[in-house]
């Protein structure tokens, strides 16, 4: 009974210990932004690999280290070099991302799909620089450095990496099919001018969705619940925290990663695309404070419901 309990508090303080990792290194990530006066080493997505890769004792993605800082420092260099040069419309740029990142994770053999966040951000923000891959490929090092330093000293158990089967034609006719619907949802909201419809988070939510075998689509309501919660959070450190109490953006992030953790853990349940959400208002220019929230909510309700109406057929093998 003793070791049982005294395993049980050991389990609960690796945990603890993972989920303050995750909070240091948004934190670190933000101070990190404000020192040097650049924006583009705010990468909202680290927050969530960071989720996947230190906190879920399981196997998120099919990426091991290098994959993945290979893959988000591609991804990265796709969508700068598409935001830099590229001529052409803005829906047409995130198609070639789009295709871009799919052909390097088939390519690799991998799902991390969050690296299609890396490529999409820059578009959909319209604004980048080469300090932006370069600032993914130093954060990406930071995160697989600390996950192999649990894995060492036994905070996290390391997992073996198994690659995606390879069945090229399958997982590119499925990408194809993803990429028709999100370039329906991005022309309308390009259309409209409302880009907060298609934050890259938000497409990445609708790709992992659109896996029949996918857990979380046993979960749409409560998924949905907490894009808006996180939403709001976000909403409520870069405008509520940083004004009106004085914090610097670190503790705000810091701050609002600490509730978003104890929101998980009343739902019992992770969400890696969440965390990103709530860092997102750091970087994102407000008109009103209600329509981030608002339109995540709404955005990641068509999304879910999207895949689930069109992508019910079981598959053998990931995206």
């Amino acid at each position: 009974m003793d070791i049982s309990l005294k395993n049980s508090r050991s389990a609960v303080l690796r945990l603890l210990c993972r989920e303050a990792s995750v909070i240091l290194l948004g934190m670190l990530m933000v101070g990190i932004a404000l020192l040097l006066e650049r924006h583009e080493f705010i990468f909202p997505e680290l927050v969530a690999l960071s989720i996947g890769s230190l906190v879920i004792v399981k196997r998120v993605w099919c990426a091991n280290r290098w994959r993945m800082v290979l893959l988000l420092t591609g991804a990265a260099l796709v969508g700068t070099l598409l935001y830099l040069y590229s001529p052409l419309p803005f829906v047409a740029n995130i198609a070639i991302g789009f295709i871009g990142v799919a052909a390097l994770l088939i390519l690799l053999r991998s799902s991390l799909y969050p690296a299609l966040s890396a490529c999409l951000l820059p578009l959909v923000l319209n604004e980048s620089s080469w300090i932006y891959p370069l600032a993914v490929f130093l954060l990406s090092l930071l995160l697989v450095g600390l996950q192999w330093f649990m894995e060492k000293f036994r905070l996290r158990t390391a997992l073996p990496f198994r690659p995606v089967e390879r069945n090229v034609r399958e997982r590119s006719t499925r990408a194809l099919y993803i990429l028709m619907v999100v370039l329906l949802v991005v022309s309308a909201a390009s259309f409209y001018n409302q880009r907060f419809f298609i934050l890259p988070p938000l497409i990445v939510l609708f790709v992992e969705f659109s896996r029949p075998e996918a857990g979380l689509r046993k979960a749409p309501f409560q998924i949905t619940a907490l894009m808006a919660i996180a939403a709001l959070l976000g909403n409520f450190g870069k405008l509520f925290l940083e004004p009106f109490l004085g914090l610097s953006p670190a503790l705000s992030i810091g701050s609002v990663l600490l509730l978003l953790f104890v929101v998980f853990s009343v739902l019992k349940r992770y969400f890696a695309p969440a965390a990103a959400i709530a860092v997102l208002p750091q970087i994102l220019q407000q008109d009103n404070w209600f329509l981030f929230p608002l339109e995540v909510t709404f955005a990641t309700a068509l999304f879910i419901g999207l895949a689930l109406l069109l992508f019910r057929k079981k598959v053998n093998s990931h995206a």
